[in-house]
């Protein structure tokens, strides 16, 4: 049968009182002492636990030391649980009991080190032991007396005759049996005698001690004195060891030096021969000398006659360029060339139709300052030749234009735009032939219809304003105070709209727009900054858009609304639009 190893839970807090700090109350502040509690198994040295029925069989198990740190409440915490668990030992291990000796390492607060004396607590299967029920009873001496459970205290004592009577805080209170004076005197007595023996006992345990250590020198000494002597005998068979060898090397000494004679005596006869061969070498390395001088005789006399070729052919060289410049020369006289030309000797009379063109003219070479007005006619440009493109925004101003030189029939198509057009002339423009114009004289009564004002039909491209308030307070998302959207009174198309806002955004921005039916209206969604949601003329511009599209013409009752699709943080208070169209 296997029995696996079982553990015991250990738990416990280590706080600290301090002066009171900036809280309401006047009491001394409570706060978490920090460290480490150190947790070793009280184990001889070298021994460890043996687990005989463990389920993966029998083995020897080490049980090393725990380090627990404390956390900021002065907790017990591993892995963020406010205990640990330990090794405990039972009748399947062996020992079958221990203790694990508790430590307090480096235990601090506010970074003053504190120092707490260290205990034991029991390592018994499955019990759960409270650090602060085992620490040892302040006074006590070390290793320190375990508080056990709860007792009867003693209440009062009284003399009575010849005894001690000691009152025990029961209910009702009781007396211990009495204590005689007398044993109290024998007490004392045997408590001297005790004391005396101990002294005694102390006095015989430094004799011991000192004796043991003459003994412990005594057989140190005689442990060098073997050594020393087993070192010599080393020594001594290591020379002897030496001797041999130096007897045999001074054998293959001699044996070598023979051979060595031997060899120097053919080496003799190799240098020899090798005399003799260099005798030889010699006088072929002298004929070889004397056909090499004559051959360099003879590259000095070729390298002479290169060099004059050389100066014969710069020579004819420098003719020839002199000849092609004499011949330019006559080139350009018989041409009339007499240099660079001067300003203005070139005019366009000189100039032949198609003498100057594009692949003769290099980039910029002719800009607008070698142009005087009215060098180019009209009636000298081909057609197309001018485009849009070749023209600088500004470029032709009003006074370059001759009276009627731009005329309906030289525009194309769609070249003048509305947004092209001053707002006067956009409103001229728009407003129908049978619109209504008002007469110099004022509005004549007979055009007003009775009770009713001017009739709408009458209205038609007079522009109109419209204010539409999206946020009275707090801005937010969707379409504001207004549920629904505004019905357009009558068919109308929305030019702009400027969106006002009250106080800004704390970060990011608002993107806002204006929808018709609950579809947007293009060109009136905007992205506003921050920055930019300060209402003012300085800042008009990033919150106003140009609408345009299907949508922004309007049907009678068609529905009109401001439209919040997403705020900035902490968003501020009012949005409001200003929208601009005219009526149809």
């Amino acid at each position: 049968m296997t029995h696996p190893l079982k553990y015991v839970t250990v738990k416990g807090n280590i706080s600290a009182f301090i002066p009171d700090g900036m809280d309401p109350d006047d009491d001394p502040d409570e706060v978490g002492v920090t460290g480490t509690v150190r947790f070793t198994l009280q184990l001889n040295t070298r021994d460890a636990v043996l687990m005989p029925h463990h389920p993966n069989g029998p083995t020897i198990r080490v049980v090393q030391q725990f380090d627990v740190p404390l956390d900021s409440n002065g907790d017990l915490s591993h892995r963020g649980k406010k205990f640990v668990k330990l090794p405990a030992l039972d009748e399947w291990t062996s020992p079958q009991a221990a203790f694990y000796r508790v430590e307090f390492v480096d235990l601090r607060v506010r970074n003053e080190r504190v120092v707490l004396r260290p205990l034991e607590i029991p390592a018994v299967p499955g019990t759960v032991v409270d650090l602060a029920n085992e620490f040892p009873v302040p006074g006590s001496p070390a290793p320190g007396v375990t508080r056990g459970p709860q007792g009867d205290s003693v209440s009062g004592v009284r003399v009575e005759g010849s005894s001690l009577v000691f009152s025990v805080d029961t209910d009702p209170v009781s007396d211990l049996p009495p204590v005689s004076l007398q044993a109290l005197a024998d007490l004392g007595e045997a408590a001297d005698a005790a004391r005396a023996s101990e002294l005694s006992a102390g006095v015989s345990a430094a004799t011991a001690v000192e004796k043991a250590g003459e003994a412990v020198a005594a057989r140190n000494d005689s442990l060098d004195g073997a050594a020393v002597a087993a070192t010599s005998a080393e020594v001594a068979q290591s020379k002897a060891a030496e001797a041999v060898a130096a007897r045999e090397d001074s054998l293959d000494g001699a044996t070598v030096a023979v051979t060595s004679a031997e060899v120097a005596q053919l080496k003799a006869a190799e240098a020899s021969a090798a005399r003799d061969d260099s005798l030889d070498g010699a006088a072929v390395a002298t004929t070889a000398a004397e056909s090499a001088d004559q051959s360099r005789q003879v590259a000095v006399v070729k390298a002479g006659e290169a060099q004059s070729a050389a100066g014969t052919a710069t020579t004819k060289a420098g003719e020839a360029a002199v000849s092609a410049a004499a011949a330019l020369a006559s080139e350009q006289a018989a041409a009339g060339w007499a240099g660079a030309p001067a300003d203005g000797s070139v005019s366009t009379v000189k100039l032949q139709d198609g003498a100057v063109t594009l692949g003769k003219l290099g980039a910029n070479s002719v800009d607008s300052s070698k142009i005087v007005d009215g060098s180019i006619a009209a009636g000298d440009l081909q057609d197309g030749a001018v485009t849009n493109s070749k023209l600088g925004f500004g470029s032709v101003s009003s006074d370059k234009l001759a009276s009627s030189a731009v005329t309906l029939d030289k525009l194309a198509n769609g070249n003048v735009s509305r947004d092209k057009l001053v707002t006067a002339l956009k409103d001229s423009v728009d407003r129908a032939d049978t619109a209504y114009q008002k007469p110099a004289g004022g509005i004549p009564g007979s055009d007003v219809a009775a009770n009713a004002g001017i009739d709408f039909s009458k209205l038609s491209g007079v522009p109109f304003e419209l204010v539409i308030v999206h946020s009275s307070s707090t801005r937010k998302v969707g379409s504001g105070d207004l549920i629904v959207g505004v019905p357009v009174p009558r068919p109308c198309v929305i030019d702009t709209v400027l969106y006002q806002f009250g106080t800004s955004d704390a970060g990011s921005t608002t993107l806002v727009e204006l929808r018709k039916n609950n579809a947007q209206i293009s060109g009136t969604n905007l992205s506003v900054s921050v920055a930019n949601q300060a209402d003012g003329p300085g800042t008009d511009f990033a919150r106003t858009g140009v609408a345009s599209g299907v949508n922004a013409t309007f049907a009678t009752n068609d529905r009109l609304t401001v439209y919040v699709s997403a705020l900035g943080a902490s968003p501020g208070r009012v949005l409001a639009a200003v929208v601009r169209g005219r009526y149809l």
